[in-house]
Order: structure tokens, then sequence, then C-alpha cells
């Protein structure tokens, strides 16, 4: 909520209970990590993110529920981070090659679950 929308709905309706809808809260929220993750991009690198970068290839992850990530999902997350994906190392790989190269990728394709249940994905017995 914008702080000239509360201040007038406080000075015209002063007993009213101000209210914020999930939507526009998420709205902010996805938007709070794409300025960051952009600022991130930016402070390894110098410049602004391209596509071939693994802040920029995990933009959609980032906003995804927890329950609703794969492992495999997961490992592109840990996979990404600016400890692993901004060494010198990866950023001097050769095009197409694989950046990911963190430890839990390069032990197994498959990562463990997360510590709590994941939502189930379909409503049969």
């Amino acid at each position: 909520m914008s702080t000239t929308y509360a201040s007038a709905a406080r000075e015209a309706l002063p007993h009213a209970l101000l209210a914020i809808d999930g939507f526009h809260v998420s709205q902010l929220a996805n938007k709070a990590i794409g300025d960051t993750r952009r600022r991130v991009a930016h402070e390894l690198r110098g410049r602004r993110g391209r596509a071939t970068d693994p802040e920029y290839t995990i933009r959609g992850l980032l906003v995804r529920a927890e329950e609703k990530l794969s492992p495999a999902a997961r490992g592109k997350l840990l996979c990404a981070s600016p400890t692993s994906a901004g060494t010198p190392a990866s950023r001097s790989a050769p095009p197409g090659a694989r950046r990911n190269t963190c430890a839990p990728c390069s032990r197994s394709p498959r990562l463990a679950p997360a510590s709590r249940p994941a939502a189930p994905t379909s409503t049969g017995p």
C-alpha cells in the first residue's frame, strides 16, 4: 500500500482499519525479489544481467512457492547462488558449458526433498 493512499485513508476515515489484499502484497514481494536479483547481478558483473547469467535463468524460480519447487528446481536455486555463480571459473566458462558446478549438483542429479512435505499435485486417492 502506498504511503499516500494510507495517509489519505487515515485522514478521511480515522476509525477505519486499513486492509491490503493478498494480490498486491504478492506483487510488491515479487517486485522486491526482481529488484534484488537485478542489483546482485549488477554488483557481481558491473553490468546489466544477460539471458545467460544464472540469476536471470532462475528468475521464475525465485518467486515460486517453496512447496511447488521440484528437486531439480531446488538444485538450480542452490547452484545459482552468488557464492557459486559469481566465481571467476563459472564466469569464464565457454559458451554452452554447464555453469552450475556447485557441490550438490556435481554429487547427484537429484537433491533431497525439502524438510517439509510438498503439497499434493493431484486430487485423486
